[in-house]
């Protein structure tokens, strides 16, 4: 799992592709984040600050400011359906 320290800005990246390994794009793209405190946020694209970069690669860049684990969980969904979840870690600064 990687770590980050409290104010890092981390990218979090994503590549929908199909059975023949073709990166697609998914009817639609969401990304699921659980803080360390519990609280689920839900990013849509392209509402949310969620970034096409080409066909099927999205990105999304988060602003560390609360220390513990994070989770989160990519899902394209409607046609071109897939999903990949994953986590990291914010270490205790001894300036919090």
């Amino acid at each position: 799992m990687n770590s980050y320290d409290s104010g890092d800005v981390v990218r979090v990246a994503v590549t929908f592709t199909n059975q023949s390994g073709t990166a697609v794009d998914p009817g639609a793209v969401a990304l699921k984040v659980k803080n360390p405190l519990g609280v689920i946020t839900i990013y849509n694209y392209p509402a949310d600050g969620v970034i096409k970069d080409s066909t099927g690669n999205y990105h999304f860049d988060f602003d560390l400011t609360v220390q513990g684990k994070w989770v989160y969980r990519w899902q394209g969904t409607v046609s071109n359906k897939g999903a990949e979840e994953n986590s990291f870690q914010v270490r205790e600064s001894a300036f919090d």
